[in-house]
């Protein structure tokens, strides 16, 4: 009898361990790894350490094409986000640039203040006219 309570003691403790071992794990993962931003919404973008463009993020809050463009919103993949007149645009060989050079069906990157407005808009590929 000893033996057997013994044995389910021991792997009672190996169990325990067990758990310890992942939910320290999963709490030392960095955000990246996470697959998550500091407001807790996924994240998309380059799983490499290098960005897709030069200075372009490694990772976007959205990416998806522009169904529509004005001066105060912007229509992303189906969803409606504000527009400031501080948000900035980019693409890959101009660097910083206008609003108007982005159009509808233009696949951008978008970074998302907390506001839920788009801070930065980013070019990654040109509707093919």
């Amino acid at each position: 009898m000893y033996i057997k309570s013994k044995t389910k003691h021991q792997g009672a403790v190996l169990t325990g361990l067990i758990l310890a071992l992942l939910l320290v794990s999963a709490a030392w993962a960095p955000d990246g790894m996470a697959g998550s931003n500091s407001s807790g919404s996924p994240t998309i973008g380059s799983t490499e350490e290098e960005p897709l463009f030069p200075g372009y993020p490694l990772t976007f809050d959205v990416v998806s094409s522009i169904d529509r463009l004005t001066g105060k919103e912007a229509v992303v993949g189906d969803t409606l986000y504000r527009v400031s007149r501080s948000t900035s645009f980019h693409t890959p060989r101009q660097g910083a640039t206008s609003r108007s050079r982005m159009r509808p069906g233009d696949v951008v990157g978008c970074l998302i203040n907390a506001d839920g407005e788009i801070e930065s808009m980013w070019l990654l590929s040109r509707k093919k006219r």
